[in-house]
């Protein structure tokens, strides 16, 4: 669940789930990253499902979390990461690796899984095929998993949307390098709202192929 020491060539195969009424870190291989870990070449395989009634969550197939000082290179993830049934009034950001990122030193991931998930009412979700929301440096990164976000039918009416097939949402001043996208890694949002249904008017909803939106 919570790492703030060294974890290197360790793999993961097993599911890793949860049904959380409360803020939740959601992780394939670590929980969360504190800021003096260490991830070097490990690995995750599991299928990483969160069936979402809490407000606040995040979540990726190797980590949820990453602090600044810690350390995450060369690692790979496999798995598909699903978020399900979310409640209204949803903070939530997740990614193929991982949910969100603060550490200037994670460089060289590469995610094969999907990333997917739905929304409902006044809903702020960042969704990337790597990382969901970095505030730092991003370098290196491949995503070969598909992202998909498909709209809940009980409505989205007040919620933001930002999903990109490497980040989804990143601070203006951080760079993103060296990252591929590649061919396998398309990224849909497949709304189902129809003209004049005004209980599903979203604020904002970006898309991009390497990063869906940067804040200034």
């Amino acid at each position: 669940g919570y790492s703030n020491g060294t974890v290197t060539a360790s793999h993961n195969k097993g599911a890793v789930s949860s049904h959380s009424t409360v803020t939740t870190f959601l992780g394939g291989l670590v929980g969360y990253i504190d800021s003096k870990t260490v991830v070097e070449g490990s690995t995750n395989a599991g299928r990483i499902y969160f069936d979402c009634p809490s407000n606040t969550c995040n979540m990726g197939g190797l980590a949820s979390q990453v602090k600044s000082g810690a350390s995450v290179n060369n690692c790979t993830n496999s798995g598909d990461v699903v978020l399900a049934n979310p409640a209204n009034n949803l903070a939530c950001n997740m990614g193929g690796m991982i949910g969100i990122n603060e550490s200037q030193n994670v460089a060289n991931l590469t995610n094969n899984g999907n990333s997917s998930g739905g929304w409902s009412c006044n809903s702020f979700i960042c969704l990337g095929g790597v990382c969901g929301f970095t505030s730092k440096d991003f370098t290196g990164c491949i995503n070969n998993g598909k992202v998909l976000f498909n709209e809940s039918s009980t409505g989205a009416s007040g919620s933001k949307l930002y999903m990109g097939g490497v980040v989804g949402y990143t601070k203006a001043s951080i760079t993103i390098a060296n990252c591929t996208n590649t061919d396998k890694g398309s990224v849909s949002f497949n709304p189902t709202a129809q003209e004049g249904d005004t209980d599903r008017l979203y604020d904002d909803i970006y898309v991009g192929g390497i990063l869906g939106f940067s804040n200034e």
